[in-house]
């Protein structure tokens, strides 16, 4: 299908009054402008420097489509390789986290502070480090210190066991847990 002939005069009248720049870019411009599906268009559209050809819709479109499938790829390649780095988290990060911990616990096996030693806590039962007064509530828990535990534990005490003793406000970033239980397992 073809524009009338009507417009087309009209945007040539337009296109003579350019300045001379324009008009060169537009001289390269076919007079005719097919429209159709498959058919390569070109178009002219007024700018800052006047009429400049550009590309049709389904051409940008392959173009970008070609593009976007191995950006895609990539991007669900790292959000899968991140998720499992977050998952495991990171020690290092963990142990500089602990010390807002070590205020209050100590890593050394029967060592304890105000809080008990947290030395090979990962698998061990809640409520049973030897020569540290547990709350009731702590011992009559029934938990096991596995990643899971720790993860709600951490981030709020007393919603996973109220009537504890334990003064802390919990840490709500998900990525300081997993750094901070990551340490945690590798205390021994």
């Amino acid at each position: 299908m073809f524009l009338p002939e009507t417009h087309h005069a009209a945007v040539w009248s337009r296109l003579a009054k350019m300045p001379c720049r324009c008009r060169k870019i537009a001289s390269r411009m076919p007079r005719r402008t097919a429209i159709g599906k498959g058919v390569n268009k070109i178009m002219s559209r007024r700018g800052s420097l006047g009429a400049v050809p550009f590309r049709t819709t389904l051409q940008r479109d392959e173009t970008m489509q070609s593009k976007l499938v191995p950006a895609l790829a990539f991007s669900a390649f790292a959000l899968l390789a991140s998720g499992q780095a977050h998952a495991d988290g990171d020690a290092e990060a963990g142990k500089t986290l602990f010390k807002k911990c070590g205020f209050c616990h100590s890593t050394e096996a029967g060592k304890n502070k105000v809080g008990p030693s947290l030395a090979a806590i990962v698998g061990r039962k809640a409520g049973v480090e030897p020569g540290f007064n547990y709350s009731d509530a702590l011992k009559s828990s029934g938990l096991t210190w596995d990643e899971a535990t720790l993860n709600k534990w951490v981030e709020n005490p007393k919603g996973l066991v109220s009537g504890t003793k334990m003064i802390f406000p919990g840490i709500k970033d998900e990525k300081d847990r997993q750094n901070l239980i990551a340490y945690l397992k590798t205390l021994k």
